[in-house]
């Protein structure tokens, strides 16, 4: 069996969701591999190992001693080369890097070939979604010919130099190109990589597969007396369009043809809209169902780099109304799953949404011609990641003395489970403390009362 070890960050998002489909479908379609899921998080590195179609052992390393720098690069590589010890590992795929805290890790030390997926723009800048301090999305700022140095106050907002830009980019350029294969998961993104990398070449493109069933929301349009029924799903930050949103739910005119529900959570109350609570991926065509929804807003200020509820949509044949930018215009257009307003400005999305109020037979036509079938499903999603895979694994897997071997590996195993006791004395160490330093102080008041 061929170990495969994926390295992520662990804030969850759609950026997990694509790791644990993919790992899932590779060792479900192709049994002599298995797939490592590292988690890196500020203090510790979750290890989940998956075989056979299912998660078969889970595993806690912690990345830091006593009196050591949380999370230094150095640190991290020190517990990513014991994980390549210890489950024999043939290639490592990153998924992120947003862990990192410095500049200082060398993946050439590693000397096993890695692969990167981009899932957002950290690479580009460590703002992660390229919207500057104006709230406007930037398409990368080139500092040297930005005559506003809108660059400084982006750095700043991250408590950063301005020259840490430029180190940035000089260490993830050093990355992408000794990296085995970059994988983008939409043609969006390389004009962006390119103004910023202008020799990045090594690249594949390989949509996130998705398996939902479609939803049978089609012939739905007859009422042409009630007020169109939009859709918002998501947690609905500034990024994803929440002020332009908020102008287009408080227009008096779009009220009087359009109501809203939300699934999902905002920071600010938005006006005029139904809030239905979170939502659960597994019951969406569910909900998409019972609701009878005729459109959804999906208004995202940033060029996404892929969209799950997209994805979600399209299956169930709701039409969306999108910007044109990134991920979610090319997959709205490609699909024909809805309209891509050429501004980002809340009065051009409030004229479409007058328009189709007062010609409802678009929107019916547009869930018609939604092209849902073209969805590419989370195996296809695996077969295009193992046809890279496989000339760079040595299937002809050589071991070193096997008693050498399994020695290392307890060796390691030891290492951290003595590391995990050693925090977990000094913690107990600390609660006598502060538990001794309570009862003096009740003992004191009890005393002198």
């Amino acid at each position: 069996m061929i170990p495969i070890l994926f390295v992520n960050h662990s804030y969850g998002g759609g950026t997990e969701k694509n790791v644990n489909d993919l790992a899932n479908a590779l060792v479900k379609n192709y049994e002599w591999i298995s797939v490592v899921v590292a988690t890196v998080g500020t203090d510790e590195v979750g290890i989940s190992v998956y075989k056979r179609n299912k998660v078969l052992k889970k595993y806690s390393f912690l990345i830091f001693e006593k009196n050591q720098y949380l999370n230094s690069s150095e640190n991290i590589k020190s517990v990513l080369l014991d994980i390549i010890k210890l489950f024999s590992i043939k290639l490592i795929h990153f998924h992120h890097f947003v862990f990192l805290k410095d500049f200082s890790l060398d993946l050439n030390e590693i000397s096993l070939p890695y692969f990167v997926t981009l899932h957002d723009y950290f690479f580009v800048c460590p703002t992660v979604n390229l919207i500057n301090t104006k709230g406007r999305f930037c398409s990368g700022c080139i500092p040297e010919e930005d005559s506003s140095y809108e660059f400084r106050s982006c750095m700043m907002q991250l408590n950063k130099e301005p020259e840490y830009l430029s180190k940035h980019r000089i260490f993830f350029e050093n990355i992408l190109s000794n990296a085995s294969k970059v994988i983008l998961p939409n043609e969006s993104m390389l004009p962006i990589l390119l103004k910023i990398f202008s020799n990045f070449r090594n690249y594949s493109v390989i949509e996130h597969g998705v398996d939902i069933k479609e939803g049978s929301t089609l012939n739905r349009l007859q009422r042409f007396v009630k007020k169109i029924k939009i859709l918002l799903i998501g947690d609905l930050s500034n990024h994803k369009g929440f002020e332009i949103i908020k102008e287009i739910c408080s227009d008096n005119n779009v009220l009087r043809f359009c109501e809203f529900e939300l699934w999902g959570k905002t920071f600010h109350r938005l006006p005029n809209v139904k809030y239905r609570g979170v939502y659960d991926s597994k019951t969406l065509t569910n909900i998409f169902e019972e609701n009878d929804y005729d459109l959804s807003l999906q208004l995202s200020i940033t060029a996404e780099s892929y969209s799950y509820t997209i994805s979600e949509l399209i299956a169930n044949r709701i039409p969306i109304i999108c910007f044109n930018l990134g991920a979610q215009a090319e997959r709205v257009t490609r699909f024909n799953a809805g309209w891509a307003v050429s501004e980002i400005d809340s009065k051009q999305v409030i004229r479409l949404l007058l328009k189709l109020a007062e010609d409802r037979s678009l929107i019916k036509f547009k869930k018609e011609s939604i092209k849902s079938e073209d969805l590419i499903s989370v195996s296809e999603m695996a077969k295009k990641y193992m046809e890279i895979y496989v000339g760079f694994i040595d299937r002809k897997t050589t071991f070193r003395n096997k008693k050498l071997l399994i020695n290392e590996k307890k060796q390691i195993l030891k290492k951290y489970k003595d590391r995990k006791r050693k925090l977990f004395d000094l913690n107990f160490i600390f609660f006598k403390k502060i538990l001794k330093r309570w009862l003096v102080r009740v003992y004191l008041v009890w005393s002198n009362r």
